[in-house]
């Protein structure tokens, strides 16, 4: 049932996992072609139909003709530069300084940063469950561990506690006072050194970690859908009441 790999690094998404997340890209990528395909090609030619009247056109309507323009006039030097931007954040992740900048930042995000931090976490376990059961150094399963985390503060809080213990402290103070760690795999790692049942209760943290990630993946990919959805029926909706409105003015006057 995990979805990491033994040594400590995220494993490949599981296959309905991958589709989870595929479903919500593909209706953002579809919504977001109906909005650009509505802006570019369809508001001009239904507007343009307004021009010669002499009342002045409602405020929404001037909005979406302006961003119709923009879009038509400067559509590809937008999409040059969020290429560019991609790019240029690409390399700037290969910069230590800016890359632990993303990381903690990510770590404060309200929802992906407890992902992610459950994530390293049951990753963290699972090595050194593996590294005690194959009656390795303990030190070596958190330099592993410390070599595979994705994150550069969890990078360096592992090697903060390598030197705890290595100093002859407890683990589980070590990763208490790192604060980087969930409460659950502190207190398991404490029952553990203290039982001398370290490698099981390990095991079973990162196994409780591990479920509680997937089910906070799965809950969110879930309303990620359904709220893709609603933002981009609003924008059309805005879009089409655009249009509708300089329709019902003239309406309005050919009535009077």
């Amino acid at each position: 049932m995990t979805s990491y790999w033994p040594r400590g690094g995220l494993a490949p998404p599981s296959g309905l996992t991958l589709v989870s997340m595929l479903a919500p890209a593909a209706v953002a990528f579809v919504a977001v072609a109906v909005v650009t395909g509505l802006m570019v090609a369809v508001v001009p030619r239904v507007v343009e139909q307004f021009d010669a009247a002499s009342r002045q056109l409602p405020w929404l309507t001037r909005a979406v003709i302006a961003l119709s323009d923009f879009l038509a006039a400067w559509g590809w030097a937008v999409a040059l530069l969020l290429a560019l931007a991609a790019l240029g954040f690409g390399r700037g992740l290969r910069w230590p300084p800016f890359r632990a900048r993303v990381d903690a930042m990510l770590l404060r995000l309200p929802v992906v940063g407890r992902l992610w931090r459950d994530a390293q976490a049951a990753a963290l376990a699972r090595t050194l469950a593996t590294m005690v059961a194959a009656r390795l150094p303990l030190l070596e399963g958190l330099r592993l561990a410390a070599q595979t985390a994705a994150n550069t503060l969890h990078r360096h809080a592992l090697a903060q506690v390598a030197q705890g213990v290595r100093e002859g402290g407890s683990m589980a103070g070590a990763l208490a006072q790192a604060g980087l760690f969930p409460p659950l795999l502190v207190a398991m790692a404490a029952s553990g050194e203290a039982s001398g049942q370290l490698g099981p209760l390990l095991e079973s943290a990162a196994d409780a970690l591990d479920r509680t990630f997937e089910t906070a993946a799965a809950t969110a990919l879930a309303l990620l859908e359904p709220t893709i959805i609603v933002v981009m029926g609003g924008i059309v909706a805005l879009i089409i009441l655009s249009i509708l409105l300089p329709i019902l003015q003239l309406q309005t006057l050919v009535g009077a």
